[in-house]
């Protein structure tokens, strides 16, 4: 088990040292390898699950289950965080 260390914004997880959240990523064969990719990208960039949230429109809770819970997200909000990243995505038109 791999263990990525995450800040967080301000007042959360206060009586942590340096105020981080510890996200286990446990690696499935049923887990969408997008995840991983998703998580190294906001450990690179040195953002915080919140500011991701907040820049992505994707609820908090909901990026937080994709490191906890989730095997499979909804590729609408998987597309709305790697734009927040900065990412470039090829949308479909109906």
């Amino acid at each position: 088990m791999t263990v990525h260390r995450l800040p967080l914004g301000r007042g959360h997880k206060p009586n942590r040292p340096n105020n981080l959240y510890l996200a286990e990523k446990i690696t499935q064969r049923e887990r969408d390898p997008e995840l991983d990719e998703i998580l190294k990208a906001i450990v690179d960039r040195g953002l915080s699950l919140p500011t991701v949230a907040e820049r992505s429109h994707v609820a908090l809770t909901t990026i937080n289950r994709w490191f906890n819970k989730t095997t499979r997200p909804q590729n609408f909000t998987l597309n709305q965080v790697w734009e927040a990243l900065g990412y470039e995505t090829i949308r479909r038109q109906k």
